[in-house]
């Protein structure tokens, strides 16, 4: 709830918000619930066929998605005050988002803002109907330290009805590292 309020001040008042934190700490998820009824475009600038939209297009909110340092983004947040732009990137903020800051148009949300509390993944277990002592509640907070990404694989293994233990948390960490080997090492060369 900190967060939405924080996102929806900074949509009203700013132009600009930035997700910033690793793969797997729900950026687009967060950014796809929050804009729910909103006239949003989305693109990836990774995708073959990357083209930012033209400010005549139909929409009010650019969801962009593997951010890059593209000068064109400036001239299109310059030329198009009324429009809303979400920016989700696993770096840190671009410096030519620099200037925005300094005007007060952009709100940065990093990895911290998106850790889920004691609160929250209570929240998450109930919705798949798991249930856990007190005691791996504390445990799972522990080890999972909030990172949301974590605590989906954690839910998936408990609504099986096993208990979290340390042959689950070996298997989430080795499930973690497939989920990072598919969306960031392999597209890395193999030296890197």
């Amino acid at each position: 709830p900190e967060l939405a309020d924080q996102f929806f001040a900074a949509m009203e008042n700013g132009r600009v918000v930035l997700f910033t934190a690793p793969c797997g700490f729900g950026k687009s998820v967060t950014a796809q619930v929050l804009l729910a009824g909103r006239q949003v475009c989305v693109r990836s600038a990774d995708a073959p066929d990357f083209a930012l939209p033209t400010g005549a297009e139909h929409w009010d909110v650019l969801l962009l998605d593997q951010l890059q340092a593209l000068q064109a983004l400036c001239t299109l947040i310059r030329e198009n005050p009324s429009k809303r732009f979400v920016l989700l990137s696993r770096g840190t903020a671009p410096g030519w988002l620099i200037s925005f800051q300094f005007a007060g148009l952009v709100q940065i949300f990093n990895a911290q803002s998106l850790l889920l509390d004691r609160e929250r993944v209570g929240e998450l277990l109930a919705a798949y109907g798991v249930q856990v002592s007190e005691l791996d509640l504390k445990t799972l907070l522990r080890e999972s330290m909030g990172y949301p990404l974590a605590l989906v694989l954690a839910v998936r293994h408990l609504q099986d009805g096993a208990q979290y233990d340390a042959q689950m948390d070996a298997a989430i960490r080795r499930e973690l590292f497939a989920y990072y080997e598919e969306a960031v090492y392999h597209r890395l060369s193999l030296e890197l």
